[in-house]
């Protein structure tokens, strides 16, 4: 078997070692999205083709296989490498599409992954501007986690599923639908816990959204509310998702300041120093080919 990335059908060395490693690899593979987030990303791929490598040694592992695959994918989409980022995660949802029963007899979280597996696909094909395939794909997400929430809700299960509203949100206001985006952020919002429960990275980025939401449906007074709840919910840290929930956070107050007509001439004059700081932090964590580097704001 050979993936999209290269890593090839497993050596003797590898299956002689595989049973030992194969135990670290609920440990590997969330150091991989910990990397990722932190935007170390060269050590980010190398544990994820690491991971990918010991998975496949095992033929008994198709599962491990495509959420190694999936981490893969996430990692180079926030390299900037679109076109590898889309096919690696569709080889990791056709190997789901084939271990359907193994899929029924594991634990939830399996199938957790497989739903985010879909969420991230359809994140991709939203940065490759193709808004119509990343709507289904993303809904495919949705329905798969609602499925859990109804037969095996877990813990993480309501956090999976705001956060594939959420994306698929984003989609929605990429082709001119806030009402329908509204919607699915406030059902993010209550999953979350809702807007007065403590500071929240993940509420911070949901608000922001709504707030840009209400903006397109021109309701001016509901995108300051989310604004200012958005900064509410910011958490202070140094690190990558910190500082880029940040800059979606302050570009939300920026576009308030733009377009509401309530706003007095010296509080709009702000948003350009705002969209400056935005942009800064941007440069900083994203690749240059990240569609999110580009989006500062309008009005």
């Amino acid at each position: 078997m050979k993936t999209q990335n290269g890593a090839s059908k497993p050596s003797v060395f590898k299956v002689m070692v595989a049973p030992s490693v194969m135990l670290l690899l609920p440990i590997l593979q969330p150091l991989v999205s910990l990397f990722t987030l932190r935007r170390k990303l060269t050590a980010a791929e190398r544990l994820a083709k690491f991971c990918l490598g010991v998975s496949q040694s095992r033929g008994d592992s198709s599962l491990d296989a495509a959420w190694s695959l999936a981490l893969l994918a996430e990692v180079l989409r926030c390299q900037g490498r679109f076109a590898e980022a889309e096919a690696t995660a569709r080889e990791a949802i056709d190997m789901y599409q084939h271990c359907e029963k193994e899929l029924a007899q594991a634990a939830t979280e399996k199938a957790e992954q497989r739903a985010l597996t879909y969420e991230l696909l359809g994140t991709i094909l939203r940065d490759l501007s193709r808004y119509s395939e990343a709507l289904k794909v993303g809904k495919k997400s949705c329905e798969l986690v609602e499925q859990i929430q109804n037969e095996s809700a877990t813990t993480n299960s309501p956090l999976i599923l705001a956060d594939c509203y959420y994306e698929i949100s984003r989609t929605l206001n990429h082709t001119g639908q806030p009402e329908d985006a509204i919607t699915l952020l406030h059902k993010a919002l209550d999953l979350r816990g809702g807007v007065s429960e403590g500071a929240d990275r993940y509420k911070a980025n949901i608000l922001a959204e709504l707030s840009r939401s209400y903006l397109m449906s021109g309701e001016f007074k509901e995108a300051q509310c989310a604004a200012d709840s958005a900064m509410a919910n910011l958490v202070v840290g140094e690190h990558a998702e910190d500082q880029l929930t940040r800059a979606r956070v302050i570009l939300a107050v920026a576009d308030v300041l733009k377009q509401s007509p309530e706003i007095t001439p010296e509080e709009r004059s702000k948003a350009t120093a705002i969209r400056a700081e935005a942009l800064a932090i941007r440069k900083k964590w994203l690749s240059a080919k990240d569609p999110e580097l580009l989006d500062i704001g309008g009005g």
